[in-house]
């Protein structure tokens, strides 16, 4: 059929597992990979401390990951395109029978400029997800173990749970939409809030943002609160001459962890 190649462009198949792939292999080397060396005392060294060292890799990991989705989309609309057909850049998205339920009258073209700004959110929406239990698990046993929990459970919530049933919110907000877009943009649906239609592309762009944000932040708290985040602020209260402060701080760090002190 005339325009498949798009239709197929915005399924989820194996190119996006690859580009999954390939963003926890950049997480394990920025986190996991150093953990499991020792080198958390040379973290703990760096100049702005463990947690700034940390949010810098957070970001670097970000825009390498976003790299990444972005030649492995690209790849896969020249190849679908190129293979099964293309309907037109300026012809509106409704010719094709898999979005005539889009209730914005826009051309291919701008539909699909916001279907990769979509998938790159959700995509890095999930990266900060993984990249906070790599944070968690330190460890290549442990992190692989709080994968495998978070990618059981988010498969569940997406493919295990009818839409019509009482448990459906978790299907809508299943984790698992950050790499399956197509319920999202396949059409408007109509969530019920506090009595109210809300649009469930809408409803799940602000949950996502407060995900990404919360996230974010506890990726920073998280070394904030460990042993090397303790010794950094006991450093800082011993330039401001506060040296009792200092002082409780440095034994709070003492009395932790003792892996985190070695």
């Amino acid at each position: 059929a005339v325009g498949r190649g798009v239709s197929l462009f915005c399924h989820t198949d194996v190119a996006d597992m690859m580009a999954v792939l390939m963003m926890l292999l950049i997480i394990f080397r920025l986190v996991v990979w150093e953990a499991e060396s020792g080198l958390d005392g040379i973290n703990m060294a760096a100049r702005n401390g463990a947690a700034w060292l940390t949010r810098i890799k957070w970001a670097v990991g970000l825009m390498a990951s976003a790299a990444v989705l972005l030649l492995v989309q690209l790849y896969k609309l020249r190849l679908y395109t190129s293979a099964y057909g293309f309907t037109g850049w300026n012809r509106v998205i409704q010719v094709l029978p898999e979005f005539v339920g889009v209730d914005r009258r826009i051309t291919v073209y701008w539909f699909v400029c916001v279907f990769l700004v979509c998938k790159t959110a959700g995509f890095l929406l999930l990266y900060t997800i993984f990249f906070w239990l790599a944070c968690v698990g330190r460890s290549a046993v442990r992190t692989v173990i709080l994968y495998g929990l978070f990618t059981g459970v988010s498969l569940f919530t997406a493919y295990g749970i009818s839409l019509s049933g009482y448990l459906a919110v978790l299907r809508y907000f299943s984790l698992a939409q950050c790499i399956n877009q197509e319920m999202l943009l396949s059409g408007y649906h109509a969530l019920k809030l506090f009595q109210y239609p809300v649009s469930y592309l809408g409803l799940w762009t602000a949950v996502s943002c407060v995900i990404f944000f919360v996230l974010a932040g506890l990726i920073f708290l998280f070394y904030q609160n460990s042993y090397t985040g303790k010794v950094k602020k006991g450093y800082r209260l011993l330039a401001a001459s506060e040296y009792e402060n200092a002082l409780t701080v440095f034994e709070k760090a003492a009395s932790g962890s003792p892996k985190k002190a070695e």
